[in-house]
């Protein structure tokens, strides 16, 4: 089994729908020997889908064999992608939703092990629609940020998995990957669970827990208390608001907790050592 501190896996499924293209073949096809060289073996598989009932069912199987072999999968994924989600051959969408919640039960099923290279452009617009109270939908995930010409893809991929399989190392695959294509740029973005994490709670303690917008939170609360004759003391109803509501620090360590799947798995308690004050600022 490859490892790197906080990533473990045993398989790479390879999932193409493009239709014109076969970038997902070829890799496949590299992939064989590089995973045969490998003690204990990785194993590798490849899968063509057309519609969106295919991929959804692919990636259904795929949590259910990871939970009945205890696989630590890699899935990669050569598709094309929009603002909307997953174009697949058929030209259906798979929305970002969608793939979300089917990459969140991979995930859980694998511990928080799941990284996904995803071959498709806007595919980090997945990473926008992840709230504080979800469950982590990867440990990391890749994805281009502009678009790619397919003998980018295939020249860059190939250097990920070399060096993935050389080094054992994520961040040296990623960084290989980049200087594939272009050593001066990064063409391919790298969103970590724990940087996805910091950036939602970032965002959400900016937005919604600032001065202004905590206060027009209670005034709206306590009127819609009022209104639905919930609230008896308004009083007493606003201080129970500021102080739990208000506990910012507090709902962080319970979100922490949820989103890295700390009550199913508390060894994640120690693999993310995310701190409250890493939220207060995003590079």
């Amino acid at each position: 089994m490859v490892n790197e501190p906080g990533l473990y896996f045993d398989i790479v499924h390879v999932i193409e729908t493009l239709g014109e293209y076969h970038t997902g073949k070829r890799l496949f096809e590299d992939l064989g020997p590089i995973c045969s060289a490998t003690t204990p073996q990785v194993i590798a598989r490849f899968d063509a889908v057309r519609s969106r009932a295919e991929f959804r069912a692919l990636l259904r199987s795929i949590a259910e064999d990871a939970r009945l072999h205890s696989h630590k999968p890699i899935l990669h994924i050569e598709a094309h992608g929009c603002s909307a989600g997953i174009q697949v051959s058929s030209g259906e969408c798979l929305t970002w939703t969608e793939f979300k919640a089917e990459l969140t039960t991979i995930n859980e099923v694998s511990r928080l092990n799941l990284l996904v290279i995803l071959a498709a452009c806007d595919g980090a617009h997945m990473v926008s629609i992840i709230q504080p109270v979800d469950r982590a939908p990867v440990l990391a995930l890749i994805g281009p940020k502009r678009i790619v010409y397919p003998y980018e893809i295939e020249r860059a991929s190939l250097a990920f998995y070399r060096t993935l399989f050389d080094a054992g190392e994520v961040g040296a695959a990623w960084r290989a990957m980049n200087d594939a294509v272009a050593p001066d740029q990064r063409t391919f973005a790298a969103f970590t669970a724990e940087y996805t994490f910091c950036y939602i709670m970032h965002h959400y303690l900016k937005t919604l827990c600032s001065e202004d917008a905590f206060a027009k939170r209670e005034d709206d609360a306590t009127a819609n208390g009022l209104r639905d004759g919930t609230i008896e003391n308004v009083e007493h109803f606003r201080q129970w608001f500021r102080s739990y509501v208000g506990d910012h620090q507090g709902h962080f360590e319970r979100m922490k907790q949820h989103f890295f799947f700390c009550d199913l798995y508390p060894e994640n308690v120690t693999r993310f050592a995310v701190a409250f004050e890493d939220c207060l600022e995003i590079r």
